[in-house]
């Protein structure tokens, strides 16, 4: 974890601190650039004495060596020129002496600095070790629990819920909770039945009319759900009407009414004639 991750997971109290850290380096380094450039100053100005210095001297010389020019020379006063010099480099000096101070203090600031970034880096590693070796000691009861002896996975990689028999990839027997939703996003619960053929009891309401009363009761469902129907047999049941007819639907079942030419409750039951059913809702 670098330096920023470990400054986003700071506590108020930290970042303040880090903060005011931060205020203390930049006004440091302020100062300290502020008395480099008071320094530089300085030592043009000793500079500039010095060359004054030089000067006065070489035209002291000449005119000692001619004849004229004493009292010119000596207009030039070059013991102020040296005094001048010599306060120029005691203040130079005193500068150098605050720039090494203010150097150490930025220094001790920043080591400051340093300390807080890996006590925050530190801390924020012992919290993912800590977590991590929760997860590991918590792993097979999580497992346990999540799976409870409903979940198999045979040789093949196939997987079983609700079965230890998988016949395909996935095999779910059982009711399945949220794989629709509703129009207001809700979980809908999916559930599908089929009547036994030849024993479906199917009845005579007129003639070529049979119905069929469809007990959908164990599904479970809270309310009335989506019914969708469909006619299976062996014959003649692609020629039937109202398969897909629902009528009186409750959360316990609806009827389905066929119609056929000449149907009868002996011919459906002779051509197997059945229900197949799917529901959807809560």
């Amino acid at each position: 974890m670098d330096a920023e991750e470990a400054k986003r997971e700071e506590t108020p109290e930290s970042s303040e601190h880090t903060r005011r850290i931060e205020e203390q380096l930049l006004s440091a380094k302020d100062g300290l650039l502020r008395l480099w450039e008071r320094t530089r100053h300085l030592q043009e100005c000793v500079g500039r004495a010095e060359r004054r210095l030089a000067l006065l001297t070489r035209l002291l010389v000449a005119t000692l060596v001619g004849s004229t020019g004493v009292g010119a020379v000596l207009l030039f006063r070059p013991g102020q020129a040296t005094v001048r010099q010599q306060d120029a480099q005691e203040q130079v000096a005193v500068l150098q002496a605050q720039v090494q101070a203010l150097q150490e203090r930025i220094r001790t600031v920043e080591h400051q600095y340093e300390l807080l970034i890996q006590h925050q880096t530190a801390r924020s590693e012992q919290n993912d070790a800590a977590l991590a070796a929760a997860i590991r000691r918590l792993a097979p009861e999580i497992i346990a629990a999540a799976f409870n002896h409903a979940i198999h996975v045979d040789a093949r990689g196939w997987v079983g819920i609700g079965t230890a028999n998988p016949e395909s990839p996935l095999h779910v027997v059982g009711n399945l909770l949220g794989a629709a939703t509703s129009s207001a996003n809700e979980a809908l619960r999916i559930a599908v039945g089929q009547l036994e053929p030849h024993t479906t009891r199917w009845v005579q309401y007129a003639t070529g009319g049979i119905y069929v009363d469809v007990d959908t009761s164990s599904a479970g469902f809270s309310s009335t759900p989506l019914y969708f129907t469909s006619l299976g047999g062996h014959t003649n049941n692609w020629l039937a009407q109202g398969a897909t007819s629902i009528y009186s639907p409750t959360p316990r079942g609806f009827r389905v009414h066929v119609s056929y030419p000449e149907l009868t409750v002996a011919k459906a039951r002779e051509w197997g004639w059945y229900i197949n059913w799917l529901a959807v809702g809560k």
